[in-house]
């Protein structure tokens, strides 16, 4: 649904908007928006969701590992 020329457009646009961000949190949040934005011009039914867990597949029982997290899920 993104793509690399896109994702560049977005970069763009986030470069021009905010020059700082004060956390990894600050930077998806503002990246989410500006990617939000230009999707509901293509598809209003896209959704976004920050910090999206992954759980871990092990087939070992004994190991219990932490779930992985995605930080912009389109």
């Amino acid at each position: 649904m993104i793509s690399s020329k896109m994702m560049i457009e977005a970069m763009d646009k986030l470069a021009k908007w905010r020059k700082l961000f004060w956390s990894e949190a600050d930077f998806q949040f503002s990246l989410a928006q500006v990617l939000c934005d230009m999707l509901k011009e293509k598809d209003a039914k896209a959704q976004i969701f920050l910090e999206r867990p992954i759980p871990t597949v092990t087939d070992d029982t004994k190991v219990k590992r932490r779930n992985r997290y995605i930080d912009i899920l389109i």
